[in-house]
């Protein structure tokens, strides 16, 4: 719920400029997506290990691994990539968050693939 709140007010606030702001909502849409991917990975563990099978659900579930991890870390590296440009013009700024965005959705990508 407290991630649904955050997504909310980063939709209505536009006070940060076009290039925090993207950072921000874009940081926010995929840790639900890492929460998502970790409830499934949870259901998944629990389920082989009340079947008696511990073992097999640290490798299945752990299988998603990566992608909860490149998942979980787009909350922080996007935006802070944004905070660290504060000091270049907003268009280039943006420009960059933007090119961030692409970037992090490729390796995203790359991580469905790998697990």
């Amino acid at each position: 719920m407290t991630v649904l709140g955050f997504a909310a007010a980063a939709w209505k606030t536009t006070d940060l400029g076009p290039g925090m702001t993207l950072a921000l909502r874009f940081g926010l849409v995929v840790l639900f997506a890492a929460m998502i991917v970790g409830a499934i990975m949870i259901a998944d563990g629990v389920t082989l290990a009340r079947e008696g099978q511990p073992q097999l659900a640290y490798t299945t579930a752990g299988s998603l691994k990566p992608v909860h991890a490149v998942t979980m870390h787009a909350v922080l590296v996007v935006p802070g990539l944004a905070w660290l440009l504060r000091g270049v013009p907003e268009r280039r700024r943006t420009r960059a968050v933007r090119a961030a965005v692409v970037v992090y959705t490729l390796a995203i990508v790359g991580a469905i693939v790998v697990s």
